[in-house]
């Protein structure tokens, strides 16, 4: 009777692995220290510690190189699972809520990366990062619970996940956020909101802050009266 003997990962899986996360990481050094035109293949081989015909047969290019830094942050910002959790929660606002909480925080590590790189780069991400943030709204749209009661029907649905891919993304969070000074907070309350209100219809419950910001309006007013 013949034993059956675990099985080993693969070494050259493995090996090519351990280059990868090495490559990417010596870029996220040197796109962060001196731009993405200003660093060379041959600067992040070095920085890496292999050669650059290495380099070129794991990723092809500089530019592969750049998008895959960017698709590592997107694994890292829990955006997947959180699409993935919204999907299975019954409470609707609950479901759009935490899309926009893990959406700002991608978006904060995107459009800081997104100033590192080249803008042929930064649009080619910025494309497949839209893309990929439309299929996910329209999935929590029509496939949540507490989402998908909401409309009438599919088409409705698509509609509002449409609307709401349109207000949000690298873009807004680099207006808001980097440009017009708002905090991070801020953003992600905002955007929260906004995903309420156009993915949650008739829902009128004011947030948290909006409470808040209501009651001292009226705490003015009495004290003008």
């Amino acid at each position: 009777m013949s034993v059956k003997r675990p099985s080993r990962p693969d070494l050259r899986t493995e090996h090519a692995a351990i280059t990868r996360s090495r490559v990417l990481r010596a870029a996220r050094t040197l796109f962060a220290r001196h731009g993405y035109t200003a660093t060379t293949i041959a600067a992040l081989a070095e920085e890496a510690g292999v050669a650059a015909q290495t380099l070129y047969s794991a990723f092809g290019s500089k530019a592969a190189i750049a998008i895959s830094v960017m698709e590592e942050a997107v694994i890292s910002s829990g955006i997947r699972e959180a699409n993935e959790a919204a999907l299975r929660e019954p409470d609707g606002e609950k479901a759009v809520r935490i899309v926009a909480a893990a959406g700002s925080r991608l978006y904060s590590v995107e459009a800081e990366l997104v100033r590192l790189l080249g803008a042929e780069v930064a649009a080619d991400f910025a494309r497949i990062s839209n893309d990929h943030r439309l299929q996910d709204l329209k999935r929590l749209a029509t496939s949540s619970p507490g989402v998908a009661s909401r409309f009438a029907g599919k088409e409705d649905a698509t509609r509002a996940a449409v609307a709401a891919w349109a207000v949000s993304g690298i873009e807004t969070y680099d207006r808001l956020v980097l440009q017009a000074g708002w905090s991070h907070e801020e953003y992600e309350q905002w955007l929260g909101d906004t995903f309420t209100r156009t993915l949650q219809p008739g829902q009128t419950k004011p947030s948290r802050q909006g409470k808040k910001q209501a009651l001292q309006k009226e705490r003015v007013g009495k004290k003008g009266g």
